[in-house]
């Protein structure tokens, strides 16, 4: 997914998210102490007004170096960052028969890795966040008028992103005040019910 998805492949991305981020956790949580719980418990990662849209020169110098950031996993992205492994975990990854291996093999990339010593056990890697990330943003102009900090993340963090447009939901008419600190404010219906839909509390398919 290198290109700008529609929600068709979007949704299809999560289904199969889904199917994995379940039975992550459902795993029984270990009653032994100071041992690390081993389920994955969240779903849905929501952002507001994040000025994550202007990471390329917030955390970066360019946007070479913020995808260099990414590839070295210092930054999240979604789909998460796959890549190349090295024949010995390659050889393992077609061992287990359920890897999603390439044609031709080498040129694999994963988000996962064997756990040492522990035979059959697998982990992703730390950045990479198994949860639908949904970004609300409310587009500004002249600085005042709606949220000049927040914007689109999809083209900056990744295409599994769902961009929630609040100008667009309210049929391309414009804030007219500065809305970064409203986002929960209950004088607009329209991005109050965009704020629920995004956070998803019940866990439900989109």
């Amino acid at each position: 997914m290198d290109a700008p998805a529609d929600l068709t492949r979007v949704n299809s991305y999560f289904t199969a998210q889904r199917q994995f981020r379940r039975p992550l956790g459902d795993r029984p949580a270990l009653s032994a102490p100071n041992q690390p719980d081993p389920r994955w418990l969240i779903s849905d990662l929501v952002t507001f007004g994040s000025p994550l849209t202007h990471a390329e020169f917030l955390i970066a110098i360019d946007h070479s170096d913020l995808e260099a950031r990414k590839a070295a996993r210092e930054l999240p992205q979604s789909p998460p960052y796959r890549e190349s492994v090295d024949p010995n975990v390659l050889h393992r990854a077609e061992a287990t028969k359920v890897m999603p291996i390439a044609n031709p093999a080498q040129s694999t990339r994963l988000m996962s890795y064997p756990v040492v010593n522990r035979a059959n056990t697998w982990m992703l890697h730390h950045a990479a966040p198994f949860v639908r990330w949904t970004n609300v943003f409310d587009p500004a102009i002249l600085v005042f008028f709606g949220d000049v900090i927040g914007g689109p993340l999809a083209p900056v963090c990744g295409p599994a992103i769902v961009d929630i447009d609040l100008r667009e939901l309210r049929s391309g008419r414009q804030s007219w005040t500065f809305t970064h600190t409203k986002y929960w404010a209950l004088g607009e219906p329209t991005r109050i019910a965009a704020c629920r839909e995004a956070v998803n509390l019940l866990d439900r398919e989109i």
